[in-house]
């Protein structure tokens, strides 16, 4: 799982994380992937949200892997560079359903 942290306004936001499932062949050729930014669904304290809304690229402050294949015994994951690129191909702002709460009748 690829994981990004972002700066928040408020203090209780501070456990928010963006995720995104990313599954790997194994073995020992190398693997590109691009991820749009639209694909980060947002969760708290490992619980994803209801309230989902886009990722502010201007408040990202890290990005972390996560493993979780739940198999005992050595893992290796070479990264050889990551990069951002602008993809004007790409028109998608959000991949995932916005809900209201009291949606009007």
């Amino acid at each position: 799982m690829v994981n990004i942290s972002t700066g928040m306004y408020f203090t209780h936001h501070k456990k928010d994380l963006y995720n995104y499932f990313m599954f790997t062949r194994g073995g020992p050729y190398w693997q590109d992937v691009k991820i749009p930014f639209s694909k980060f669904f947002l969760s708290s304290q490992g619980r994803i949200q209801d309230n989902q809304h886009p990722l502010w690229l201007d408040k990202v402050s890290t990005i972390g892997f996560t493993l979780g294949d739940k198999v005992n015994g050595p893992f290796q994951l070479e990264i050889d560079f990551i990069a951002v690129c602008n993809d004007r191909a790409h028109t998608e702002e959000f991949a995932y359903e916005k809900y209201k709460r009291n949606p009007e009748v």
